[in-house]
């Protein structure tokens, strides 16, 4: 079953979010009295499962493009006594079809391993890259691309376009900086990313805060035959 979660913030605050004093998880606002929780840095999922886990008002602080509508996806509950009487149903109708047949000893799995050859090492990465604006999709000169954790670096040409000028591992994390644009990091990916120009996209620097309007709409997914065959039995 799917379930569509939508955030929005129909009264904006105008507080400074810089004024606030830092606690974990936010902000916390002495205008209000409340801690803002900081969800800028945030995954979609983390985002959802802090939604799914949370009861009454939240204020929160995000970027535009999080105040969206997110799709949850939820595992169907399976009752103990509906999988007994599952797995009865099928064992009755294997044994109405089963046919005798003679025995036989099953056969040795055997081992296969790929050829040498076709084994992939990438101990190092050429990484190449082309940076955008999330807003027009429009190509972002002068964006800072650097090594985590050192000096290394490169700026993006006229095209948003660039090539770290230091071979990279997987795992290593590169972050990309711009003034007046929020800064991302991204991780390397040795197979994914090995020779491709991979597309990074960065917004504006600015936040939402204000109260959290959530609203959701539950989906219940087409019934297949077990449903159908569960709700005969009134399971």
């Amino acid at each position: 079953m799917n379930r569509d979660l939508t955030l929005s913030i129909p009264n904006r605050c105008t507080q400074n979010w810089n004024s606030f004093t830092q606690v974990e998880g936010g902000g916390f606002c002495s205008s209000c009295s409340k801690v803002v929780v900081d969800f800028t840095g945030m995954t979609d999922k983390q985002i959802i499962d802090y939604f799914k886990n949370v009861t009454g008002e939240t204020c929160g602080r995000f970027q535009p493009h999080q105040l969206k509508t997110f799709t949850v996806h939820e595992s169907p509950r399976v009752r103990p006594g509906w999988m007994l009487l599952k797995a009865g149903f099928i064992s009755l109708s294997l044994l109405a079809i089963a046919r005798p047949s003679s025995a036989q000893l099953p056969k040795a799995k055997q081992k296969t391993e790929m050829p040498s050859s076709y084994r992939i090492t990438q101990d190092s990465i050429t990484f190449r890259g082309v940076v955008t604006s999330s807003d027009d999709g429009s190509p972002l000169p002068g964006v800072n691309v650097v090594l985590k954790g050192s000096v290394i670096g490169t700026v993006t040409d006229a095209e948003g376009r660039f090539e770290f000028p230091k071979s990279l591992r997987k795992d290593d994390v590169l972050i990309f900086s711009f003034i007046g644009l929020t800064t991302k990091e991204y991780k390397v990916d040795g197979k994914k990313d090995a020779g491709l120009e991979v597309p990074m996209q960065l917004c504006m620097d600015m936040d939402v805060m204000g109260g959290v309007q959530v609203e959701g709409i539950y989906v219940e997914e087409r019934r297949g035959f077990w449903s159908r065959l569960k709700a005969f039995f009134g399971a």
